[in-house]
């Protein structure tokens, strides 16, 4: 993989998505992004996440919602992960679970539809928002 992508606003997006903890979105970077010195817009930002998608650099996903958000790919490295999406609070939390290939496996096997398990989606909600009692 190339570690330069040829311009300051994509190297800056770049090295933001590899600080990232977790799964984020194109305004979450242009929120980050617009107010330091490289004053990046929303359309940069997409172009470079396409980039970086098409490279293999950042996982692209979306809900039920069709809301989309992106992972820096070497967090999805392992078969048998999936995404936690709150519906309260929006935040994504990535897993690596076994029991998530035994659960694409089991659909496959018993009832003969293959799951995409790089897209695999579940949506409820977050341990923090469950404790505050937001729902």
């Amino acid at each position: 993989m190339r570690e330069s992508y040829n311009s300051a606003r994509r190297n800056a997006i770049l090295d933001l998505i590899k600080r990232k903890s977790g799964a984020f979105t194109a305004k979450d970077l242009y929120e980050e992004l617009y107010s330091s010195e490289h004053k990046v817009d929303l359309s940069t930002i997409y172009r470079a996440l396409d980039t970086f998608t098409d490279a293999g650099l950042v996982a692209k996903n979306s809900d039920a919602t069709g809301s989309v958000f992106y992972l820096y790919s070497e967090e999805c490295e392992k078969s048998g992960h999936c995404f936690l999406k709150c519906r309260l609070c929006g935040g994504v939390e990535h897993v690596d679970c076994d029991t998530v290939s035994e659960l694409v496996r089991h659909i496959f096997e018993d009832h003969h539809f293959l799951i995409d398990d790089e897209n695999v989606v579940f949506t409820g909600v977050c341990s923090h928002c469950n404790a505050v009692g937001d729902y």
